[in-house]
């Protein structure tokens, strides 16, 4: 495909890359909490992964015109009244 890039293909490739992230940061903690990594591995700060994990995650919803501050409130009305002794928010 030669030219103009496919909009699909871009989501995709967000998705991956979000969830290279998320593999990333679990390595991360491994490391935070003493538990084994390959020592070869490259390993960066909690805090950073975390920080590109958020990058990558608004990425995708602007791909997909999420509207965050409506779509937050929604969640943690419906999570409340869902899960009063265990919401998240």
């Amino acid at each position: 495909m030669a030219g103009k890039a496919n909009p699909a293909v871009k989501r995709n490739e967000k998705c991956l890359l979000f969830g290279e992230e998320v593999g990333k940061l679990f390595k991360a903690v491994r490391k935070a909490e003493q538990i084994h990594v390959d020592r070869d591995a490259p390993v960066t700060a909690v805090g950073d992964e975390l920080a590109d994990i958020l990058i990558y995650l608004h990425a995708i919803a602007n791909r997909f015109d999420v509207d965050w501050s409506r779509l937050s409130a929604a969640k943690k009305r419906s999570t409340r009244d869902d899960h009063r002794n265990r919401c998240p928010l």
